[in-house]
């Protein structure tokens, strides 16, 4: 991976970037996948959602705003201890703030922490399929991956080595 890392935040009007200086060290970055979804169909219902100013949304967006400048900085600083907390406040805030319960998610996410990931999170926003990502030492890639691998699931692994900064 020879790219920028940014962070998006759609709070705002212009969506705001957040560029990354580094990426924490002795971490490979694991992308994972369920079965597909109609993410247009998810996204109707998200504009619907955003049009009413439903509270959630709003709390949501707060939490991006507050938390993706934290994230950043924790990832500039290879702070994996609040790399791990911030996600999982993201992803909770997309569990219970939107209201987006996808058991894929969940699934995943709970399958690769407890195989020795340091952080997951979805990506996208999906009430069902979809992907994650997680951030995990590189010596427990194998024991990730197994655990989140089925029949259905797709994982992509980018070792420490391919990120280029």
């Amino acid at each position: 991976m020879h790219r920028k890392i940014l962070f998006q935040d759609h709070s705002c009007k212009q969506s705001h970037l957040t560029e990354l200086a580094g990426f924490p060290s002795n971490t490979s970055l694991i992308i994972a996948g369920d079965t597909p979804s109609s993410y247009k169909q998810t996204g109707v219902q998200l504009k619907e959602r955003i049009a009413t100013h439903e509270e959630g949304i709003v709390r949501y967006a707060n939490k991006v705003s507050e938390y993706i400048p934290l994230l950043a900085d924790a990832f500039n600083h290879d702070n994996k201890a609040n790399i791990s907390r911030i996600i999982a406040l993201l992803f909770d805030s997309v569990c219970t703030d939107m209201n987006i319960n996808n058991p894929s998610y969940s699934t995943m996410v709970a399958s690769v922490l407890s195989a020795g990931a340091y952080a997951a999170k979805n990506i996208g926003l999906r009430f069902c399929g979809g992907s994650i990502f997680a951030l995990c030492d590189p010596r427990y890639v194998p024991q990730v991956v197994q655990a989140i691998t089925k029949p259905s699931t797709f994982v992509h692994v980018i070792e420490k080595e391919q990120i280029i900064f």
